[in-house]
């Protein structure tokens, strides 16, 4: 596709998700008015129906009004997630048009990759302000920003491999609006660096619970006999006192647990948005309708005895479940009568023990799928040729231009080395571009070797290792 095509694709979409956002912004105004409406007829209506003293009157309102005020919020809420989802594929057109136009000012720039010690990625200007990876950078994740990131470090030297890559960034190229819906369902959630991390380290440490044998026997021996207690109590069998001072010991003997509980808390409480995230992202790859060999691939490490997107999205309700000890006083009583904690506890751990082979190989597809909707945005925005690996030695290009420099003021250049002993000697006085026609060979190269289609209008390359040493000081 022409960088004109796909800027009218832009343009298009972008007259579509406006006009749409515009209505859902319409809807959010009707329905805050229609809370508030609700709200002073309610406190109206009760106060004339207890002035009259029609009793009747005043259930039937207390009952009427606050389920109308319910529904008309859960409406408000399912719009506003409407709106937020298509004002993001605003900014998503809006980026992609300024790509095209060679402003990628809005993409992260990969600064933290940056290192002079690496074979040839200080030298091509991969990572940083003006760098490859900016201009392919749309991840949404933190894991799909080291992921493409490991792609342009680490490219493949297997003809196989780079022919797998280049087969599903087609494949997603030809579906442009899959990239943009990834990535729309993402820019909801900013995962932090230590999310994964302090994810997985739950994932693989040890029970507070389901360790301990006494544990999981007292959180259903001590609610029952608690129960038991108050309706003796409630029937005036035992005295009050008896369960009050029974409910200050289980209260002290709870605290021989708190720290670790709230230590547990905080650490896994701070992930439930990003695992909600995750959760969404997951139902998109498991639904993907793909022949691509490594889309399948990433499709199936998704699937399980469980289904991956339900698995997360039940540990996020468990974790918001844990949330409400952060109501003090309904958090105590839960504690002292019920044992709330050990009870959320215990069945978060049977989530682990379920799941806990299986979260790293989720991420890692969430990962693998959002750095390839990044190079399959790309390749849908440049006009750009399908290099072609060989299992010979040949570097041949034709027309070959840095793919950064805006077409209109670059000089394409010519290469061919067809034999290994063969060398380049490249001349010329300060200034002339031999420095930036290295360069363009070797961003090419990365380019080539990650699937991606290269600044090129032929090119004809063998897989392989690259070395580059034009920053000496």
């Amino acid at each position: 596709m022409t960088k004109t095509e796909a800027k009218q694709f832009y343009n298009n979409k972008l007259t579509s998700f406006t006009t749409i956002s515009t209505k859902l912004k319409k809807h959010s105004k009707i329905l805050s008015l229609l809370r508030l409406t609700i709200f002073i007829s309610f406190a109206i209506a009760i106060y004339f129906c207890l002035v009259a003293q029609n009793m009747d009157a005043v259930i039937i309102t207390s009952v009427l009004f606050p389920a109308s005020f319910i529904f008309i919020f859960i409406l408000y809420e399912k719009n506003k997630k409407k709106l937020t989802y298509f004002q993001h594929l605003v900014k998503i057109c809006k980026d992609e048009l300024n790509a095209i136009n060679g402003n990628y000012s809005t993409f992260d720039s990969g600064e933290e990759f940056i290192s002079n010690q690496h074979y040839y990625s200080y030298d091509l200007d991969i990572f940083g302000e003006n760098s490859l990876f900016k201009s392919l950078n749309r991840t949404v994740t933190d894991y799909g920003k080291n992921t493409l990131a490991d792609f342009l470090l680490k490219p493949n030297t297997s003809k196989d491999s780079i022919l797998n890559f280049q087969e599903s960034i087609k494949e997603l190229s030809a579906d442009p609006e899959l990239a943009m819906n990834f990535r729309a369902t993402g820019m909801g959630t900013s995962d932090k660096k230590n999310d994964k991390k302090d994810i997985l380290d739950w994932v693989n440490s040890e029970n507070l619970i389901s360790s301990s044998k006494w544990k999981k026997i007292s959180m259903y021996i001590i609610p029952s006999i608690n129960i038991s207690l108050i309706i003796l109590c409630s029937l005036g069998y035992i005295p009050f006192n008896l369960v009050l001072l029974l409910a200050i010991f289980l209260f002290l003997a709870s605290g021989y647990n708190v720290r670790k509980i709230n230590r547990l808390h905080n650490n896994i409480s701070r992930q439930n948005r990003t695992l909600q995230k995750y959760s969404k992202l997951l139902n998109i790859i498991e639904n993907l309708n793909t022949k691509s060999e490594l889309l399948n691939k990433i499709k199936e490490s998704t699937n399980s005895k469980h289904i991956a997107h339900k698995e997360l999205k039940r540990l996020s309700a468990l974790i918001g479940a844990l949330d409400n000890r952060l109501n003090i006083m309904l958090g105590v009583l839960l504690n002292i009568f019920f044992l709330y904690d050990f009870h959320i506890i215990h069945r978060m751990e049977k989530w682990k023990k379920h799941n806990k082979d299986n979260v790293s190989k989720w991420f890692a597809a969430i990962g693998k799928m959002d750095a390839l909707c990044s190079m399959a945005t790309y390749a849908f925005n440049n006009n750009h040729t399908y290099p072609i690996p060989t299992d010979d030695f040949i570097l041949s290009a034709e027309d070959m231009g840095h793919p950064l420099i805006p077409e209109e003021s670059r000089t394409d250049n010519s290469i061919s080395i067809k034999n290994i002993k063969e060398i380049i000697i490249v001349t010329g006085p300060n200034m002339a571009g031999k420095s930036t026609f290295l360069r363009t060979v070797g961003v090419n190269m990365v380019l080539a070797m990650t699937g991606l289609p290269v600044c090129a209008k032929n090119f004809l390359f063998k897989p392989m290792n690259i070395y580059s040493s034009m920053r000496t000081t």
